[in-house]
Formats: structure tokens, sequence, C-alpha cells
């Protein structure tokens, strides 16, 4: 049975659940080691219950500390989530996507297909369609 609703809060991001399956972020300026070791807390003990869905919405997202790039890719194995997707991105946050993606293949908990579960849409409705889309295609349906 999955959680019911929570929300978390790391300085100026915001991550929020949304059962049964979606993880919600809003990142705002820099996204620091202390922030991000807050968020990996949070998206492993739901892992714990069932892969899920993170959305990021980071148009505001200013920077990502290297020191936080790397416990991402050390520390984020993408087997907790279904899709990776990505709310307002722009090249800079695309490009950082797919290299925290590529150096988490350097690590035992990486997966084959980690470039096929990131995803760039440009507003929280297309994020939904996208989700309702992918539920089909891995045979997700909701409890």
């Amino acid at each position: 049975m999955p959680p019911g609703p929570r929300e978390w809060r790391f300085g100026t991001h915001t991550l929020s659940f949304e059962p049964p399956d979606v993880f919600w972020a809003r990142f705002q300026g820099t996204l620091t080691l202390e922030s991000v070791r807050g968020a990996v807390a949070a998206y492993q003990e739901l892992s714990e219950v069932r892969p899920f869905f993170f959305v990021a919405f980071v148009k505001e997202a200013h920077a990502l500390d290297p020191e936080a790039a790397r416990y991402m890719s050390e520390h984020l194995p993408s087997s907790w989530m279904v899709a990776n997707i990505y709310i307002g991105s722009r090249l800079l946050h695309k490009a950082l996507a797919k290299g925290i993606a590529l150096a988490s293949k350097l690590y035992p908990h990486a997966e084959e297909n980690v470039f096929e579960k990131i995803h760039h849409v440009d507003t929280e409705a297309d994020a939904r369609a996208l989700i309702a889309r992918l539920r089909v295609r891995y045979a997700r349906p909701l409890p």
C-alpha cells in the first residue's frame, strides 16, 4: 500500500509525494550536497514501497553543486524510478540529467535503460499525460 501525500523542504527546494507513485520536485536556486542528501533519503524511503515517477520543475534551478551531482550518481539508483520527467528544461538541465545518468552507469546499481527513463516536457499537463502513457507502456496500473 503506497503512503499518503507528503512534503519535504530543503532550503529553497520542495518535494512532494502524490500517491500512488509520483514524486514532484520544485528546484529553485542551487542544489547543494545537503539538499541532495535529504532528497535522496526521501526517495529511498518511498522506493521501498514501489518505483516512482520523478517529476521536477527545473526552470528556476540555477546550478548543481559538483559534490551534489557526484552524490546523486553514486547513491540514486535508476531502479527507484519508472521515469525522470523534467519540466521547463533548458539545455543546461538536459545536459546535467544526461551527465548524471552517464556517471551512474559507472556504479554497480546502474541499469542498461537509464537514458530511456529521461524525459523533458514543457508543462505539468504534459508531464501528467506522459505519466499516463508510460503507465500503459510499462503496465503500471494504479492500485
